[in-house]
C-alpha cells in the first residue's frame, strides 16, 4: 500500500512540473519514449535508437541543424566508441553525439550542453575524425 502511494505521488510530481522546471527533452507529454528508442531500455534491454529520432530533434532544432550541424541519417563506415551510439539501422543520428535527457555545464562555457563528451569544437570532432573535418582538404598535404 505504501509503495503504491509513493508511486502515485511521484507520478503526480512529474506530471505537475512545468516545461521550465522539467527539461523539454524529458516532457513525456510532448515527446514519447518510442519516438527515439526502439524498445524501452529497462530490465537489461539494450538502449537502441531509431532514425525517427532525427525528426524529433528537427521539430525544435531545425534552424541550428541547417546552420551548423553534422549530417545525420547516413551510414557510418567506421566503428565508433560505445558511448557514441548509432541508430539500430547503423546510421548517424543526433543522439550519436548529443544526449537527450541529461545536460551538463562545461568549464568556461556559459550554457548547458547536451554533448555526450565533455569537450567542445574540433576536440569533440576528433573523437571520430582523424583530422579536423572543418579544414578543407587541398591535396597538398
Amino acid at each position: 500500500m505504501k509503495a503504491g502511494r509513493v508511486i502515485a505521488v511521484s507520478l503526480a510530481l512529474v506530471f505537475s512540473l512545468s516545461g521550465k522546471a522539467l527539461s523539454s527533452h524529458n516532457d513525456i507529454t510532448r515527446i514519447r519514449c518510442l519516438s527515439c528508442h526502439v524498445k524501452l531500455p529497462f530490465n537489461k534491454i539494450a538502449d537502441t535508437f531509431s532514425t525517427r529520432s532525427i525528426e524529433v530533434c528537427q521539430d525544435c532544432h531545425r534552424d541550428e541543424m541547417i546552420t551548423f550541424s553534422h549530417p545525420v541519417g547516413m551510414p557510418v563506415g567506421i566503428k565508433l566508441p560505445k558511448d557514441l551510439p548509432l541508430s539500430k539501422e547503423g546510421k548517424l543520428i543526433c543522439i550519436t553525439c548529443h544526449t537527450f535527457h541529461k545536460s551538463n555545464y562545461l568549464p568556461g562555457y556559459r550554457k548547458k550542453t547536451y554533448l555526450r563528451r565533455s569537450v567542445l569544437g574540433k576536440r569533440f570532432c576528433l573523437n571520430c575524425h582523424e583530422r579536423d573535418p572543418l579544414v578543407p582538404v587541398t591535396g597538398e598535404e
